[in-house]
This record gives C-alpha cells, structure tokens and sequence, in this order.
C-alpha cells in the first residue's frame, strides 16, 4: 500500500496526538469542522472553520506556543510538505506552506482519524483512511452491543464477508483485526 498524506503525517506526529471536541458538518455549506489538537495532555491549538462558503477563512488559536512548535516541527518534513504540496486545492505550490496551512493539515487528518474510531465502534468500515464507508445497524452504537443480541455475531459474520468480498482496488476493511476478533469474527 502506498503512503498517504494521512498515514505519514499520523505516523511523523506520533501517538501521543489526537484531537478532542471535534464537531463537523455545520454551518451553510456543511463544511464546518472545529477541534482542538493535544499533544499528550497539552492543549497545542485549536482550529475553527465556520463552514459557510465564499473564502477559506479558518482560525488557529495557540493554547501552547511549545507544544504547537513541537507538532510544527514533526509535520513540516521535506516528504510531507511534498505530499500537502499535491492535495487538490493547493496545486503544486512554489511558496513554503506557511504554519496556519499546516495546522489545518494536522487538524484535517486528526479529525478524520476520530470520524474513523467512531465509525469502527459502531459497524464495519472499508475503504481507505482518506475515504471510507460503513456497514452499520439502526439502534446500534457498539457492535459489542451487536453480538449481545440472538444472531447478532452471525449478522456481523456475514456483513464482514459481504465487505471483504466487495471491496475494491486499494481499499481494504479498517476495522482493528483484534476488535473484530474479540468480537468472534472470523478473520
């Protein structure tokens, strides 16, 4: 599998990161995104984008000047900085990205990792981290709640062989192998 943006910048920001009260979908073109990024339990900086079309207006605020450096200097990589350098929108840019543009990067793959664990609790994901879909179940927020019910792991047996079957080039199922295992999934 090729690298992504997404991977390598999860990779180079390390575990220790993640991104806490994100909401997405609001505003007038329901492409408004907020959260806030930590790096352990330092609050770095948090991004806000009100979503309504007419101009790319997000605001960064600093809550940790060092924490914020610390998150800058490990995505500002040369082989990062090329892989943002090639995200549609941007083009091929000739300028250095400036801090804000890698902030929103940082918030982009953060907040897409958490719609990710979301999505992988609650029913089976396939796709790639970039984009993904879900086989999910009305009423059900876990799918250990799922199993609990009569022929609820026969219904998630078969849903996970319905995915496995239909996936596409590239794409693969994004659920842990060892939640799905847990859960008696055969693999």
């Amino acid at each position: 599998m090729s690298k992504t943006l997404f991977s390598a910048l999860t990779q180079a920001l390390g575990q220790e990161v993640m991104a806490i009260a994100v909401k997405t979908n609001f505003g007038h073109d329901k492409a408004g995104r907020q959260c806030t990024v930590m790096l352990g339990k330092t609050k770095a900086f948090s991004l806000y984008d009100d979503g309504w079309a007419g101009g790319y207006e997000v605001q960064i605020t600093i809550h940790n000047q060092d924490a914020t450096n610390t998150l800058l200097s490990r995505s500002k990589t040369p082989e990062l900085l090329d892989m943002m350098a090639t995200i549609p929108g941007y083009g091929k840019i000739e300028t250095p990205f400036t801090d804000h543009m890698v902030q929103v990067e940082i918030c982009g793959v953060l907040i897409q990792q958490a719609k990710l664990a979301k999505e992988t609790k609650k029913g089976i994901v396939v796709g790639t981290e970039d984009a993904f879909g879900s086989y999910t179940w009305k009423g059900i927020r876990d799918l250990a709640d799922l199993v609990k019910i009569g022929g609820g792991l026969v219904g998630l047996q078969n849903t996970y062989n319905k995915a496995k079957t239909a996936l596409k080039p590239g794409q693969r199922i994004l659920n842990p192998e060892s939640q799905l295992l847990a859960l008696g999934v055969k693999l």
